[in-house]
């Protein structure tokens, strides 16, 4: 098992956003989550809805900016935008 870092709502996103990266979100569980932090699934707490949710989130903030620049570029067809 992996060191046991300070469960936080930090930690538990990276851990959720890493398995996710690792599963994709059909096969990631809370359960996997748990371990990659070396816990119980009890210790996570969350369902597998809402860390999903949050990391989503977490992803979306940081990348407004750049998001938002590519949403505003006029002179570029929008479903080029979404492919770039």
């Amino acid at each position: 098992m992996p060191a046991r870092t300070p469960l936080d709502a930090n930690a538990i996103l990276a851990a959720t956003e890493e398995i996710l990266r690792r599963h994709g979100p059909d096969k990631a569980t809370v359960v996997d989550v748990a371990r990659a932090l070396g816990v119980s699934h009890a210790a996570v707490y969350k369902p597998k809805q809402a860390l999903r949710e949050a990391v989503t989130r977490r992803w979306l903030g940081r990348n407004r900016d750049a998001l938002a620049v590519i949403a505003a570029d006029s002179a570029v067809p929008p479903a080029q935008r979404l492919r770039s």
